[in-house]
């Protein structure tokens, strides 16, 4: 049995000089990922954490695009992988303390006082803003920032009082 590849071409409305170049892009494409694997395990050496759009910037290969560079080395296992990191300000308990003020009826201030903390994020580090409230006026009595949620935050704001 014999067949044909210009009959084949032909159906598929391609030449033969366009399967040709195809395979050519093919062959230069491969060369060209070739040499630049070993040009990013030199950067990678470097900067373990470099990402790979920035070793596109770096390197600036001629004749591939950054989509397509990010694409094969991405396929090619070279991602960074993301560290993710949660902030933490709460840990759960098993202990559920007694609620001292519940049915009590407030009749003026200065009767219960209730502290509240929150965080605030400046640069890359995080800061604890605790508050004393009163609940009765609302009021803020005092408050205290620190850089740790140990309990001298919350005593030093109670001592200014």
């Amino acid at each position: 049995m014999s067949y044909s590849l210009n009959k084949l071409y032909a159906s598929q409305g391609i030449t033969k000089q366009a399967v040709s170049d195809h395979f050519k892009r093919v062959q230069r494409e491969r060369a060209l990922i070739r040499g630049l694997i070993s040009q990013v395990d030199s950067e990678r050496k470097a900067h373990p954490g470099c990402g790979l759009e920035k070793l596109y910037w770096t390197l600036r290969p001629e004749g591939i695009g950054r989509d397509k560079f990010c694409a094969i080395f991405m396929e090619l296992g070279y991602g960074v992988g993301r560290i993710r990191r949660r902030w933490r300000t709460t840990f759960s308990v098993a202990s559920v303390f007694e609620n001292l003020i519940e049915g009590r009826l407030l009749t003026g201030p200065n009767q219960v006082w209730q502290s509240d903390t929150t965080y605030i994020k400046v640069g890359d580090r995080h800061y604890y803003l605790t508050f004393i409230l009163d609940v009765y006026t609302r009021e803020i009595l005092g408050y205290a920032i620190s850089d740790s949620l140990r309990t001298e935050a919350v005593n030093t704001t109670a001592g200014r009082i």
